[in-house]
């Protein structure tokens, strides 16, 4: 069962359960309609009760509905369901307002929890303040010319092909060794101890990101120690399990510590 599933949204449960690792996403249709589709793999000896993080389709409407939920479990009566919209009456009260985290805490969510809805969302933004291109398009220009102009090399995006904010499109086209450039060049950034080194995920002892896919495992990181910058992409692995995978990154990874 879900526990207190955002309001007017239909999830359909489409999850699998195997011996083998996995990972659990909620989906929701490209149109913005209000159907979700839980997919994935479940582990068979995962705890009957998990969470899933995901962005809701409407925030407006699913905040409204919490509060007309805690007012009625206070027993406080509400007329009325709750909705969304303008007002031009001069009869309200102001109940509270919330500010967006600063956007250091939202990449850390971003990074170790890995909210891709996140990186859609910030790369539209940057678009829509910036005029640079129109939101349908954002992904196709705005990241390629922000690492055009931070590796400031000819031909830097050469082999680089981008469709998404989140990484999860498999038509992106990214070599390890790029990865790997943007990484060690951002280091020179003044945001990048305080924002951006401290939001990376700690996994077996060091800052990295991972990415995963059907057959297709990312690692890519710091070892700050000793100045190192790394990136592993492995694509359409046969024959193996992502856990043996990962093992055999780790092997490497500790011996460069």
């Amino acid at each position: 069962a879900i526990k207190n599933p955002p309001p007017r949204l239909k999830i359909i449960n489409e999850l699998m359960t195997s011996s083998l690792e996995g990972e659990v996403s909620l989906y929701f249709s490209v149109d913005g309609s209000n159907v979700g589709y839980l997919r994935g793999i479940v582990p068979l000896d995962a705890s009957p009760n998990f969470n899933v993080h995901c962005a809701v389709p409407d925030p407006a409407i699913y905040v409204a509905h919490e509060l007309t939920q805690a007012l009625r479990i206070n027993e406080i009566d509400v007329e009325q369901e709750a909705t969304v919209g303008s007002s031009e009456s001069e009869n309200l009260t102001l109940l509270d307002i919330h500010r967006s985290p600063p956007l250091s805490k939202l990449i850390e969510q971003f990074l170790r929890i890995s909210i891709n809805m996140y990186g859609e969302v910030f790369v539209k933004t940057i678009a829509h303040q910036t005029g640079q291109s129109s939101l349908f398009d954002a992904p196709l220009k705005i990241l390629p010319s922000y690492i055009h102009t931070l590796l400031d090399i000819e031909n830097s995006l050469d082999g680089i092909v981008i469709t998404d904010g989140s990484g999860l499109s498999r038509s992106n086209r990214l070599s390890t060794y790029a990865l790997a450039r943007i990484l060690f060049t951002v280091q020179k950034q003044p945001w990048f101890d305080n924002a951006y080194y401290e939001a990376f995920p700690t996994i077996n002892g060091l800052r990295m990101k991972s990415g995963t896919l059907m057959n297709t495992i990312a690692y890519a990181g710091y070892i700050k120690e000793h100045s190192f910058v790394f990136s592993f992409m492995i694509n359409n692995y046969h024959g193996e399990t992502a856990p043996n995978m990962r093992k055999k990154i780790w092997n490497i990874l500790d011996a460069l510590k």
